[in-house]
């Protein structure tokens, strides 16, 4: 009964499921505890079952389900290519959709830039105009002002006045 409270380093990697290198490495690191025992072939590792049990549970925790068949696996992936195409397809869709958008809209705006152009080319003609008569009205003015102020000049010597400006028979 003493010896089946303690397991080998073939029976130990049998219930954990690894092999027998990796059970003498876990030994030799102190994360499993063992003895030194007389065997066939001279002094053999014994582990006692109960850390062995207990670290089995841990490792059934932590082990992945049932074994996966690769034609499960290839279906899967076959059907999740599919999808994602039927996705990429839908998104490129939209993505032509919105190109076509601001394709309209960068026509229309160049439509809309070059009737603005128009307009302001307009405005300044008509800028330019409005100034060149604002001059041509602005040298009439003057040519009116110097007009006047010779008629009153020639008033003035006529009455005998001085065109110097101040007026000598008023005093």
């Amino acid at each position: 009964m003493a010896s089946r409270a303690w397991l080998t380093l073939a029976e130990t990697a049998d219930v954990l499921h690894v092999a027998p290198r990796t059970i003498r490495r876990w030994v030799r690191a102190g994360t499993l505890p063992a003895e030194l025992w007389p065997g066939r072939h001279g002094l053999e590792y014994r582990l006692p079952r109960a850390p062995v049990e207990e670290l089995s549970g841990l490792r059934d925790l932590e082990r992945p389900g049932p074994r996966v068949n690769p034609a499960d696996v290839v279906a899967a992936l076959s059907d999740y290519f599919v999808v994602r195409e039927q996705q990429v397809a839908r998104q490129e869709e939209t993505w032509r959709e919105d190109l076509r958008t601001f394709h309209e809209l960068i026509q229309r705006s160049g439509a809309d830039l070059l009737a603005a152009r128009a307009t302001v080319w307009d405005s300044v003609r008509d800028l330019e105009q409005t100034q060149r008569a604002t001059e041509e009205l602005a040298q009439q003015l003057r040519a009116t002002r110097r007009q006047v102020q010779a008629e009153r000049a020639e008033r003035r010597r006529g009455r005998g006045l001085s065109t110097s400006g101040g007026d000598v028979g008023g005093q």
